[in-house]
């Protein structure tokens, strides 16, 4: 039997084999505890520490947006799952920094120094970290 302390989804891929094991279906952590019982008993014959599983980060960036005040793509930021640590840095095509943040909630809205950046072509470098990930880079 295996008891989770979180709402999940949970498939116990076999229980038979000589080392069976469990997929988390969704992406929050969860904790589980696996206990095995004497065959048509309820008595307890081993029982597993808890254990705290974590979905691997995700990362993702748009690869466009359009800052033209329509409501539609206006502002640029990358989305993710499982991430604890964030920084992205855009430059414009000579290499100037206009826009830093560690936030990965903060948004770009295409201002730099106050004014709306002239369009063209952007570079962006975001480095982050998951959990249970190395580093995630993306440019």
């Amino acid at each position: 039997m295996i008891t989770t302390t979180t709402r999940c989804l949970l498939t116990l891929v076999t229980a038979f084999a000589l080392t069976p094991f469990a997929e988390a279906q969704n992406d929050q952590p969860m904790k589980y505890r696996v206990t095995a019982y004497r065959n048509g008993d309820t008595t307890v014959v081993s029982q597993s520490n808890i254990a705290r599983v974590m979905a691997p980060a995700n990362l993702y960036v748009p690869n466009a947006f359009t800052p033209n005040g329509d409501g539609i793509n206006d502002l640029f930021w990358a989305k993710g799952d499982g991430i604890i640590e964030y920084s992205i840095q855009i430059f414009n095509r000579w290499g100037e920094l206009v826009f830093e943040s560690s936030d990965i909630n903060k948004q770009w809205d295409g201002t730099y120094k106050g004014q709306i950046a002239e369009t063209g072509a952007y570079a962006y470098s975001i480095t982050a970290y998951g959990e249970k990930t190395n580093r995630i880079s993306k440019s």
